[in-house]
């Protein structure tokens, strides 16, 4: 009797169906033993009822859709889908999320699925991929029309309409900002109808104002105008092709003619406008000269002042090699006469300046020791006590300005 139930089968394992269903209702999906068990009964077991009820207790949309692409039952499978599609619109709850429906959209291939739920995803992004996977008219109509998407997301739709027909059907349905959208749109295509009538007069008048620029006299003007222009002309001809063949070879011929027309023109205005602009280039040049040499003599100036400030010793041959190569870099380099006659002097200044350290440290010394003799002086309360202090506090004074 006790080996006998040692190898009894378990009851999800019983050849009655009725006992299989028991066990599907009896075992606990948390259970993490109990999930192979269920999962081996949702999409192996013989049974339809043994298979569905397992799916449903698992409820899990992954597996709703696993049995969807793969169950031999159409009870099953249009069940499956009835429960994706509620998911997908938020009806029910299968543990979906945002990955497993975007995967679930991306790789669905059954287009009457879509249909019915593209309006219905809450995710405006998928909505949108849905609708252009599935490219069909009535939807993008239903979605600008009647939808809740957003006027941008709308506008994106918009974006790829261009039959008359078409969006003339959605100015009957459509108001505000997406209305005027859709008018634009439809002026567009009226204006592309027309496009070789006007390309061809926006030629003759890029043309003309070419042809214009053979009165001017200022080359720097022509030049910058002549560029404009020629970017105008650029963009023209890019359409050039929807002209007849007659008027777009005149049109070229005439172009050409201009352009050497203008070239002839031009050439002496173009050689004295370039001895300007190489005047200007020098001027430049040299003004930069004088920044940089200016800005190398401060920093011996600074040595110099730093030296004298922290009472320390300095290197007067390197001093002077510095100053030496600063000063025949000013004889080197391009500088007008008035700068380098200016950083000549202030290198001679400066090289003074640091013959002239050891002087410049004894005022400094000097000078501190009359502070302390002022600082020494008593502050007088009244008279008496000012011209007791008055004749040393005029010496004192005295030697300060001296020194």
């Amino acid at each position: 009797m006790i080996f006998s139930k040692l190898f009894r089968k378990k009851k999800w394992q019983s050849e009655k169906v009725s006992e299989r269903l028991a066990a599907v209702a009896e075992l606990d999906k948390d259970v993490i033993a109990n999930k192979s068990i269920l999962h081996e009964l949702a999409f192996n077991d013989g049974d339809e009822k043994v298979r569905r009820a397992t799916l449903e207790k698992l409820n899990d949309f992954a597996l709703w859709w696993q049995a969807f692409r793969n169950d031999h039952s159409d009870n099953i499978k249009k069940n499956a889908e009835r429960i994706i599609i509620e998911s997908l619109t938020g009806v029910r709850d299968t543990n979906l999320d945002a990955k497993l429906k975007v995967q679930f959209i991306e790789q669905c291939n059954k287009t009457q699925l879509l249909e019915r739920i593209v309006f219905e995803l809450n995710d405006e992004a998928l909505t949108l991929s849905t609708i252009e996977r599935l490219n069909k008219d009535v939807l993008h109509f239903r979605a600008i029309t009647e939808s809740t998407l957003s006027d941008e997301a709308k506008l994106s739709l918009l974006a790829n309409i261009n039959d008359m027909n078409q969006l003339k059907k959605l100015a009957k349905k459509l108001n505000g900002s997406l209305l005027s959208h859709v008018e634009q749109k439809i002026e567009k295509l009226k204006l592309d109808a027309e496009k070789p009538v006007k390309l061809e007069k926006q030629i003759r008048l890029v043309l003309a104002q070419l042809n214009a620029l053979k009165d001017k006299s200022d080359f720097s003007v022509i030049a910058e105008k002549q560029a404009e222009i020629e970017n105008q002309w650029q963009q023209a001809v890019n359409d050039i092709d929807i002209l007849e063949n007659e008027v777009k070879t005149e049109l070229l011929a005439k172009h050409q003619k201009i352009v050497a027309t203008l070239e002839r023109i031009q050439a002496p205005l173009k050689a004295q406008w370039q001895q300007q602009q190489e005047a200007e280039q020098l001027a430049h040049e040299q003004q930069n000269h004088f920044e940089q040499i200016s800005a190398e003599l401060a920093a011996v100036e600074s040595k110099i002042t730093q030296s004298i400030a922290d009472d320390s010793e300095i290197e007067q041959s390197q001093l002077s090699n510095d100053i030496n190569t600063i000063t025949h870099k000013c004889n080197e380099v391009s500088l007008n006469d008035t700068n380098r006659i200016e950083l000549l002097k202030r290198a001679e200044t400066i090289f003074n300046r640091a013959n002239q350290i050891p002087k410049i440290k004894q005022s400094i010394l000097l000078a501190k020791g009359l502070l302390e003799k002022l600082q020494q002086l008593p502050i007088p309360q009244d008279l008496t006590s000012l011209n007791a202090i008055q004749s040393e506090f005029k010496q004192l004074k005295k030697e300060w300005q001296h020194n």
